[in-house]
């Protein structure tokens, strides 16, 4: 598995109020081979991150033990993420 954080940047978003306003956005991808990785795993595992990234000083303790959940699961997931 290949993760990338890349810079946070500045971009026209919408607000609640469908006014255009500056937002700070990053891009998080994820890219592996499927025959190794479950795809659902994997997609779970960037929900979970987003939410702690957006939200650090908060982390639920439910999405901390997610991730560390999904993180141990006896699979190659694992293994490719070094943890």
């Amino acid at each position: 598995m290949i993760r990338t954080l890349e810079a946070i940047v500045k971009k026209p978003v919408v607000n609640e109020r469908d006014e255009i306003e500056i937002g700070h956005r990053m891009s998080i991808t994820l890219s592996g081979d499927h025959r190794v990785v479950d795809g659902a795993v994997a997609a779970e595992y960037m929900t979970v991150l987003r939410k702690l990234l957006e939200s650090p000083a908060l982390p639920t303790p439910s999405a901390a033990l997610k991730l560390l959940s999904l993180l141990k699961q006896p699979t190659s997931f694992t293994l490719l993420f070094g943890c």
